[in-house]
Formats: structure tokens, sequence, C-alpha cells
């Protein structure tokens, strides 16, 4: 293992609410456990009930026991959660200010001011990774992808090496770019 990554969804109480189970007070016990060559990673989905409380995000999670070396804010897909359009713009107002406090605090801020926009908004992370479901051996683009688009090709079926350099994979990363 070389990287983990984590969702975590807010400050605690908020995590726990959007979760529906407690699962912070493992997290943090994990993390104490966590190898120290292992780059931590953490994906935040950003939604109604979390938008206004990043900067919070931001403060727990460098008083983690191990600090992310990346913060993924990913916008939520579920029409219901959606910010509301107020929030929406507060957040972007806030966004600078809020990768210049990662970066100062050491993390690396992975996201787009216009991903509420529903453009199309660039995403480099089929670029670098794949998500690979240990179950299925379905591959995808990354874990998100997982449950909106077809899989790129099979662990299971194919070597990882055929899938990587699979058209499939090929188109995606076009599509995202």
């Amino acid at each position: 293992l070389d990287q983990l990554i984590l969702s975590i969804d807010g400050p605690p109480e908020i995590h726990d609410a959007i979760r529906g189970a407690p699962s912070i007070e493992g997290i943090e016990r994990g993390l104490m456990r966590l190898g120290v060559n292992v780059r931590l990673g953490v994906n935040t989905v950003v939604q109604r009930m979390n938008i206004e409380l990043l900067e919070s995000t931001l403060d727990w999670l460098v008083s983690l026991p191990r600090r992310p070396a990346w913060w993924h804010l990913v916008p939520v897909r579920d029409a219901f959660q959606v910010p509301t359009r107020t929030q929406v713009r507060d957040f972007q107002s806030r966004f600078e200010v809020l990768r210049a406090e990662a970066g100062r605090r050491g993390i690396a801020f992975v996201s787009d001011p216009g991903m509420f926009s529903y453009g199309g908004a660039h995403c480099d992370v089929p670029q670098q990774v794949v998500f690979v479901n240990a179950s299925t051996g379905d591959v995808h683009g990354c874990n998100m992808l997982a449950y909106v688009d077809d899989p790129v090709g099979n662990v299971f079926e194919s070597s990882l090496r055929t899938v990587l350099s699979g058209d499939a994979l090929a188109r995606l990363q076009l599509r995202c770019s």
C-alpha cells in the first residue's frame, strides 16, 4: 500500500450525520497505525450540509494523527443534496482563500470553483489514477466514476497493463481533459 484515500465529508459531527454512522473515531485510530511511507489523500463530497463548513473541515484535517498530502473536493451528484445557488456563490467567493490556506498548511488542494456549474469542469484524476473494484475487478477512471460510467476494463479478464493501455481508458482521459 503506497496511498490511502479516505472519504471525509466534514468535521466529525457533520461527517457522521452525512454518512449515517459514527466512523470518525475509527478513522483516527486507523491513521495512527498507518505506515510512514503511505501517502494519505482525502475526498470530500461537497453538498448542502457541508459546503459552509469547508474551513472547519480543513482545520479538522490538519489536526488528524496523519496530515493528508492532498484534499479533493468532489461535487455531490444527488440532486436533493446539491447546494443552493447562494451556497455555491459563497463557496466560489471563498475558494481562493480556502486553496491558499490549505497550501499554507501543507495540503495540496484539488478542486474547481466551477464544480457546480455542470458545464463539465476539467478533471485530471483519470490521467493519474484508476479505481479497481476489488470484488468485481472492474476498472474505472476514478472512484466517483464507478457509479456513473461503464468500466474501462476488468483485471479479472485481462492484465492491468492491458486495461491501462486500452482504448476505453484513453477515450475517458480525453473526455475528462
